[in-house]
């Protein structure tokens, strides 16, 4: 069976919403979905992985781990950092929240090169406050890599790079 669908048959629907969490319980399907987002990247002089709380740190810090690079923290509000640090606002998720994001400032220097991973990509809104914050760190965002696609044409086009494993529309509900 392949990887996409093995993770279409993994990632199930309860009430609604999406249990990703099953990705993790599997080591085998979380090392290969790590493996699968960070080869396209390999040859792309990453020099971290950045990814936003909560599922984004698990799978960031795999992706990291096959990359043989460093690991970038993004907090929401109420997730503690120490030292000085950068802020934006993202524009409303999926949901209509509209959260600050923070990043440390020591965690990004000028040329270095991040791949942003997330867990699901819907509307972008996050995704597209990494970056500025990446850039206000001096680094610049080599792409990003999802387990799950629901974003529009327009927010994959703002990436010089954007690599999904599945689409949304291909789960079943």
């Amino acid at each position: 069976m392949s990887l996409r669908e093995r993770l279409i048959e993994a990632i199930r629907f309860h009430d609604g919403h999406a249990d990703n969490w099953a990705v993790f319980r599997d080591g085998e399907l979380l090392r290969d979905v790590a493996g699968a987002m960070a080869e396209p990247f390999r040859n792309e002089g990453v020099t971290s992985v950045v990814a936003v709380e909560s599922r984004g740190f698990v799978l960031g810090a795999a992706v990291a781990l096959r990359l043989g690079v460093g690991f970038v923290a993004v907090r929401k509000p109420g997730g503690l950092f120490a030292g000085e640090k950068l802020e934006v606002r993202a524009a409303a998720d999926y949901r209509g929240h509209e959260w600050t994001l923070r990043m440390q400032k020591a965690a990004v220097s000028k040329g270095d090169r991040l791949l942003l991973v997330d867990d699901w990509i819907e509307t972008g809104s996050q995704a597209r406050a990494v970056k500025l914050l990446v850039e206000m760190g001096g680094g610049t965002l080599a792409g990003a890599a999802a387990m799950v696609d629901q974003s529009s044409p327009e927010t994959r086009a703002g990436f010089a790079k954007f690599v999904a494993l599945v689409r949304a529309d291909e789960l079943q509900q």
